[in-house]
């Protein structure tokens, strides 16, 4: 037996998942009210509130859309729900999975399912393989033909979608952000075609004060580099600008230690290869034993700044969280 109103969202392309389920939400709501409409994720999350929800009827309508994120239990570090805290609900929603009311669209979602969860492997055998929506990282031609949707309006061309690329890297959430701030460049100058120079000027060159030196004492001295950061903080420097550096410099170290992976140690090749800065490329090979040191917290780094950027971009945390978290992912 398997049931029709059971969904599954899940996989890591976090932008598109989004949008698709704010899709499904705004429809919902536009028909149903938003009284209709239940939402839970690790900061409300209760077992017997969410059965309630799930199985108790309404005295005006019976329509109801409940999106329970993040079950399957998610790998991601951000969304997890404890098994301590879910085992109840989960214990209860299979005994009674089947006595879901058919007016009752449930909604799993999770970024990164954990792949031995029972509670995963249950949600495959009961929901039918269309109810399960995956979400896979954007590739290739379709991560070229995403940014060409971007700019419906403006031309680009295909090396500048490249090197936008290059610069940029391939989250989306972080793409469209750059994007839009393209658009709205050109707009504002009245500029027909994005180009090399103005990917430059407005997705990099945004703020470069103390971050050479936030960067050069990273690794080596957390006390300095959390003073750097209140530095920048008092400097008023904009969040959106900050996280852009951030990116900046976390890329030249991956981009480099990529390529000294792959036996690229020579400068020319490696500036060829990047189309870095000169003098980035040889004041970060001067440093690349520490790096190398120090590479697994690099990704890390990198991926829990994309992370969190994409949280306070879809609303899961306020704005004012983002030096928290950057002080919490450097102490760590």
């Amino acid at each position: 037996m398997e049931t029709k109103n059971i969904f599954l969202f899940a996989w890591e392309e976090k932008y598109l998942l989004d949008l698709e389920l704010n899709r499904r939400k705004d429809w919902f709501i536009s028909k149903f009210w938003t009284n209709s409409f239940f939402s839970y994720n690790n900061q409300n999350f209760s077992s017997d509130e969410l059965s309630q929800t799930i199985y108790s009827g309404w005295l005006f309508t019976s329509k109801k859309m409940i999106v329970v994120k993040w079950l399957p239990l998610d790998t991601n570090e951000w969304n997890k729900i404890t098994i301590e805290t879910a085992q109840s609900f989960i214990d209860y929603f299979k005994r009674n999975w089947w006595k879901i009311p058919e007016d009752t669209i449930l909604i799993f979602v999770s970024y990164k399912p954990d792949g031995r969860s029972a509670f995963l492997k249950l949600l495959n055998e009961i929901i039918p393989p269309t109810n399960i929506k995956t979400f896979d990282k954007l590739k290739g031609p379709n991560l070229k033909s995403f940014i060409r949707q971007q700019f419906w309006k403006i031309q680009i061309h295909e090396l500048d979608i490249e090197y936008l690329l290059i610069k940029v890297w391939d989250d989306l959430y972080r793409l469209v952000y750059e994007c839009e701030k393209l658009i709205t460049r050109c707009q504002i100058k009245n500029i027909p075609t994005i180009d090399h120079e103005i990917i430059d000027h407005v997705c990099f060159g945004m703020v470069e004060s103390n971050t050479f030196a936030f960067f050069d004492n990273l690794f080596t001295d957390k006390a300095k580099t959390l003073s750097l950061l209140d530095k920048i903080r008092d400097d008023w420097v904009n969040r959106n600008q900050f996280a852009g550096t951030l990116y900046r410099g976390l890329r030249v170290y991956l981009f480099l230690l990529d390529l000294y992976d792959q036996w690229m140690t020579d400068s020319k090749q490696i500036i060829s290869i990047t189309k870095l800065h000169p003098f980035i490329v040889s004041k970060n090979l001067k440093n690349i034993n520490q790096l190398q040191k120090n590479q697994l917290q690099i990704k890390k780094f990198y991926t829990r700044l994309i992370e969190l950027d994409a949280s306070i971009k879809s609303w899961k945390f306020p704005d004012t969280y983002f030096r928290l978290w950057i002080k919490k992912i450097i102490l760590r």
